[in-house]
Order: structure tokens, then sequence, then C-alpha cells
């Protein structure tokens, strides 16, 4: 894969060689004929400007797919890889002194480590101090409780969750922006999917954007949570353990959301969570019966696909 990465940057990289080098010869004839009545230094500016742009966007094209690949290198073993990524210890924040302690981690299984060395702006993941247990309450229905401490890195700013952005019109967010966020997204599960992580929890109130990106644990049978779970997951008395086609299906769940820019959870002046009508009927709301209701949820869901733009 790799390999193919590398002769397609060689051939980019060519390409805007050529496109920069004979920008003059190659000009449009419209420019030709016009070279005569005008200065024809702004023409020339004008096309060698534009093949900039497009050898831009072949580079920054190759760069998502490179880096997509590349952490996923975090789980190749047998090969003589760590001593290619350089020392551990010079170059603070660099990719490749992160991949080298991930791999580290993942090679020996390391779930602290893993998590400890997650970032923001690599993995869209936040990095994880620790985790602090919380004895059984009456508060907490007298089961005990795991709470996750997360740190914030200073290069982030102006984070917010994920559903005071979808309260927004659709017009403050480009189809690109949606875009990038939705890939981000995705990638931040590829690697916790990858260092053998069940996240759980995947819904916009566990997503943190900013400029640059973010992630819980528990069970419960609240309904604005049961909208990101299929079918076999809700209810106290779920069918099956979590796995990671269960956090995939909770992805496409908020992927949708970004698709469509609305958000399925509202929230009334009591901060009371409801969801929209659109999603779930009254006649969905009144049934008691956890697997149909659970069942019906997933039905408009699958309909509301065909309001995604095209």
């Amino acid at each position: 894969m790799f390999q193919d990465l590398a002769q397609i940057l060689k051939q980019n990289l060519q390409s805007a060689s050529d496109s920069l080098s004979g920008a003059e010869e190659r000009r449009p004839r419209r420019f030709q004929r016009l070279r005569k009545k005008v200065s024809s230094e702004p023409l020339r500016y004008s096309f060698v400007y534009e093949s900039i742009e497009v050898s831009i966007k072949k580079l920054e094209s190759w760069l998502t797919r490179f880096d997509s690949a590349f952490f996923l290198l975090t789980r190749i073993g047998g090969i003589d890889l760590d001593p290619q990524l350089g020392e551990e210890d010079p170059a603070p924040g660099q990719p490749a002194r992160r991949l080298r302690r991930l791999r580290k981690a993942v090679g020996g299984y390391d779930p602290g480590e893993i998590l400890k060395q997650s970032d923001a702006s690599t993995f869209g993941l936040l990095s994880c101090l620790g985790i602090f247990y919380q004895p059984p309450s009456s508060a907490t229905a007298h089961q005990p409780k795991f709470n996750m401490l997360f740190t914030f890195a200073d290069d982030l700013s102006s984070p917010v969750p994920l559903p005071s952005l979808l309260r927004r019109k659709d017009s403050e967010f480009s189809v690109n922006e949606r875009l990038k966020l939705a890939i981000e997204l995705a990638k931040s599960l590829m690697l916790v999917h990858h260092s053998k992580f069940v996240h759980k929890n995947i819904r916009p109130e566990t997503v943190i954007v900013s400029q640059t990106k973010s992630r819980s644990w528990a069970r419960d049978a609240r309904l604005e949570k049961h909208v990101y779970r299929p079918p076999s997951r809700q209810g106290l008395n779920p069918e099956t353990d979590y796995t990671m086609q269960h956090d995939i299906y909770s992805l496409g769940v908020v992927l949708l959301e970004i698709g469509l820019w609305t958000s399925f959870v509202e929230y009334d002046k009591e901060k009371k969570p409801w969801l929209l009508q659109f999603i779930s009927t009254k006649e969905i709301l009144a049934d008691r019966q956890e697997k149909r209701r659970a069942l019906a949820l997933k039905a408009r869901l699958i309909e509301a696909t065909g309001y995604l733009p095209s």
C-alpha cells in the first residue's frame, strides 16, 4: 500500500513540476489571441496560479490517503519498522515519535499507555490522564461507575460539543467542512478499534469539535442514547455484548446528523432531552416493547438517509 502511495506521490510531484515549468507554453489559445491587446504578464500569472491550485489539490488528496494509512502501521508486526521511525526522545510532538510509542503500547497491549499516547491533533482522541472509581450510591442506582479524566491540549481552541454546532444554521458550515468532520470521526474510531478497544458510547454529546477534534463508558435505558445504539444493544438487558460493529452503527447515526446538519436529540429549558418527531413518532415513544421500539427507531433512521443531499 505504501509503495503505491509513494508512486502516486512521485507522479503528483512530477505533474506539479511540469505544470509550473511549462505553464507559459501551454497557455489556452484564448490567451494567445488576447496577447496583442493586453499585457501577457497578468494572464501568464493567472494560468500559472491555476496550475499551482490544481497541483495543491492533488497533493492534498494524496496526503489524506497517506494520513489515513500511516497510523495503521501500529498494527503491523514482524517487520523491522521501529528503527526507521527514529529515536524516541528527540523532537516531541512529531508523528513518527508518537507512532513509535503507540506501536510499543499496542505490541505489549498496554491499554493505559494506548489511551495516554492518544492526542487530538493526530488521532482525534483526547489523551487520558487516568481512570477513577466512583463507589455505588443511591444516586447511581447502586451501580459502581468508572470515570475517565482527559486532558485538553493547549493547541486546541474553542472546544464545542457537537450538539451545539448541529443546532446552528447549516449555512454556516459548507458540505466540505461537514465531510472533513465526518472523515475525522471515522478515522478516530478506526484507531480505537485497531487498538482493540470498543467505545460503547458514540453520540454527539461525546464528540468535542475544536480547531482540531474527540470522545466515555456506561449502560442505561434512556431513549436519547438508544437512538445511537443498534436494536440488539438497547434496553436494560441487551441481547449481545458490545462489539466494534455496534460502534460503527453509532458512528453512522452521528454521520447522518452531520449530513443532515440537525441534532436528533433536543433539550427543553429544564435540560430534559427529547427526540425529534422526525425520528421518533408518538407511536414509537408509547411502545413499551423494547425490541419493537428499537426496530422502529432504526427504520426511521434508514428513512432519514433519503434526505441526505446528493
